[in-house]
């Protein structure tokens, strides 16, 4: 389907397999079975609950890689570069770094892939059923920063609000 994915999350043998899960399901509930799965080594450890599945888990051997997940992992680094080379600082926090990753992946995600299931509909599509309204989501590059009011209710005026400063870091940022 040529959906890319992205889990930050650090306990790898365990979270992979929980990964897996939520993936399979998420597709499932739209009508689409996982059929294989291609992977390196690390998941070796999970070919059996995998497998129990109804998954097919295709491993390399050992020192070498999966073709299209390098070709996916080189465009998503080209993106970030891009949105790296784009903002104004010198040293990034980590918080920004895994945003800029996610931002990337997110637009790779709101186009059709050439070798999707459907010529027409963004691997987003498929999963979330929402279309991607370009009109919101384009308004703000990823980094501008805005002045923004929001609202509360303690005692100050509304005309004695100050705005506050934000950088936009995901599409709910802008959305919202």
């Amino acid at each position: 389907m040529g959906n890319t994915l992205l889990d930050s999350r650090i306990n790898k043998k365990r979270k992979n397999m929980v990964a897996i899960k939520q993936v399979s399901e998420a597709y499932e509930a739209k009508g689409i079975k996982i059929r294989h799965i291609l992977a390196d080594e690390q998941f070796e450890h999970a070919r059996k609950h995998i497998e129990h599945m109804g998954m097919i888990l295709n491993i390399t051997s050992r020192n070498e890689h999966v073709p299209e997940i390098e070709r996916c992992i080189r465009i998503v680094k080209e993106r970030v570069w891009a949105i790296v080379n784009t903002l104004p600082f010198e040293q990034y926090p980590n918080r920004l770094i895994v945003k800029t990753v996610y931002n990337a992946i997110f637009w790779i995600n709101c186009f059709p892939h050439k070798n999707g299931i459907y010529p027409t509909l963004s691997p987003h599509t498929i999963i979330s059923v929402s279309t991607i309204d370009y009109n919101k989501l384009c308004m703000l590059q990823f980094g501008s920063y805005a002045q923004v009011h929001e609202p509360h209710n303690n005692s100050l005026k509304p005309l004695e609000q100050l705005p506050l400063d934000h950088m936009v870091l995901d599409s709910a940022d802008i959305t919202s």
